[in-house]
């Protein structure tokens, strides 16, 4: 049995990025960038207006107050789209926001800091120079670097690429993913319950947690407890075409029909690693089948998940070319006695709340590797190192938030 960190690097040495592809803009949500992105374009690209107003001469202010205003004739309105205009001495234009500052003016003072007369505006005030003016170039300059390699693409990210002009993007390939439910007893979510059955929640769950890191639906097989059936599924998983990664759950720990590795190691797999200490999650398999990556994740619904998080999670980042694979780490004072275990690494279910400028840390509820409703609960992992029994209350704890919470 080897430590949580011995396990995470192991196999994150195996692990690749898996290639690169072009796509549209449109479809790069949730990817990641294989190159750095120049701007092709500088941003603003021309000087405009950041407010609706006057474009006036800002040195034709210097004296301006209540009792002495200074006045400018109003000679036209440039909207936004417009060509450029041009005013002299004593001119000032009426601008829209986004509209390109006319030749001759270096501020603009919106309408409601002005005395709107029409046919002329007055000014109360002295007004800077460069004053509500967007320069061009100001945010970004022709062909600077503004996005890293294995950067996430984002919502925001897609709002400055398509600023520049972009309408496509070299990203990494997402990993193809294929996951095995083991279980005689496992029933299809919907049919009636036989006695002794029980719903098929890992593969959903799992099928989940791959697409809220941007992976497709995969493919999920269920396979019955016996050595022919689990040969059977496993071998018609063919990595040149359809898969680069999978995922079995359950049929890894040490009972009569724990038989994913010895089926594994028959069909030509080499066993990296099987069991960690950690909790929950101890029987957790690594496996390789070149190219093909193999996670034996255990049967419990709680481990499935945890062990996915800590430790497949990471992998397929990486796989799909991610700079930052783990999740920011934070502490957080334990609001009561949290319990581990003394040589293992225990991920508590937890619920942290930010109160009177930090973070205080609770667990959902019973830890145990089949309670669903503390796990569902949770909005994050609570870590409990192997060299610590427990942490006592207002001490610190480590944790991370899960996906979707703060």
């Amino acid at each position: 049995m080897i430590h949580a960190d011995e396990a995470r690097g192991l196999i994150l040495q195996k692990v690749r990025p898996l290639g690169t592809e072009e796509i549209l803009l449109s479809d790069s949500l949730g990817r990641f960038l294989f190159q750095a992105v120049t701007a092709p374009v500088s941003l603003p690209t021309f000087d405009n207006s950041a407010m609706d107003g006057f474009a006036i001469r800002s040195e034709e202010t210097r004296s301006a107050s209540q009792a002495n205003p200074a006045a400018f004739k109003v000679i036209g309105t440039i909207a936004a789209g417009d060509g450029p205009g041009k005013i002299g001495p004593g001119e000032a234009c009426r601008i829209m926001t986004g509209a390109i500052v006319p030749e001759g003016a270096d501020a603009v003072v919106p309408f409601e800091d002005a005395v709107d007369e029409k046919e002329r505006c007055l000014i109360t005030e002295p007004i800077p120079e460069g004053d509500n003016i967007r320069y061009a170039g100001e945010d970004i300059r022709k062909g600077n670097a503004i996005l890293a390699p294995g950067e996430r693409i984002n919502s925001r990210t897609i709002a400055l690429l398509a600023a520049l002009g972009l309408t496509r993007v070299s990203v990494f390939k997402r990993p193809r993913v294929r996951i095995l439910s083991t279980g005689s007893e496992l029933a299809r979510t919907g049919e009636p319950l036989r006695l002794g059955q029980i719903y098929n929640s890992n593969g959903p769950a799992l099928a989940a947690a791959l697409k809220e890191i941007g992976i497709e639906s995969p493919e999920i097989t269920v396979a019955a407890d016996t050595e022919a059936e689990l040969k059977q599924a496993i071998s018609r998983i063919n990595p040149s075409d359809d898969c680069d990664a999978l995922i079995t759950i359950g049929a890894v720990s040490a009972g009569d029909f724990d038989l994913v590795p010895k089926v594994l190691k028959d069909l030509g797999a080499e066993i990296i690693f099987h069991k960690v200490a950690i909790k929950p999650g101890k029987p957790l398999l690594y496996a390789t089948k070149p190219p093909l990556q193999i996670f034996g994740l255990p049967g419990n619904p709680v481990s499935a998940l945890m062990v996915f998080d800590r430790f497949v999670r990471p992998a397929l980042l990486k796989m799909m070319g991610a700079r930052e694979v783990f999740r920011a780490t934070k502490s957080a004072l334990a609001s009561e006695d949290l319990k581990g275990s003394s040589g293992k690494e225990d991920y508590l279910r937890g619920i942290v709340e930010y109160r009177d400028g930090h973070y205080v840390a609770r667990s959902a509820g019973s830890q145990g590797s089949a309670r669903l409703v503390p796990l569902a609960k949770a909005n994050a992992v609570l870590v409990i190192p192997a060299d610590r029994k427990s942490i006592a209350k207002g001490e610190t704890v480590t944790f991370e938030f899960l996906s979707g919470a703060a």
